[in-house]
């Protein structure tokens, strides 16, 4: 299991009622540094966002929520910038076209 943990309890209406949120996780306050933070955004469709800089995802649902505890799911795994870079790495050019056969 693998998870990001925050100091705060975010509660599933806290999250809905949020515009933009940045927050540290756990390990960069363990580690004292300002690496590592969660950004949470909630969209025109009213779906909570979280992303990293590397990748973006939408919370599926709680699994667990109860003042103190929150567990949720989310669409995929949320990679910290810090360790896989930047999201904006521009695409591979694109293949070339074998040549024409010839004949003969």
């Amino acid at each position: 299991m693998k998870a990001h943990i925050v100091r705060e309890y975010l509660s599933p209406d806290f999250l809905r009622a949020l515009n933009t949120y940045s927050l540290p996780t756990l390990a960069s306050e363990i580690m004292g540094t300002s690496m590592y933070h969660l950004n949470i955004l909630v969209g025109g469709t009213s779906a909570v966002k979280i992303t990293t800089g590397v990748v973006e995802v939408v919370v599926k649902g709680a699994v667990y929520s109860e003042y103190l505890i929150a567990i949720y799911v989310v669409s995929k795994v949320l990679l910290p910038i810090e360790m896989f870079g930047s999201s904006d790495v521009p695409p591979p050019p694109p293949c070339r076209s074998p040549p024409p056969l010839r004949s003969g």
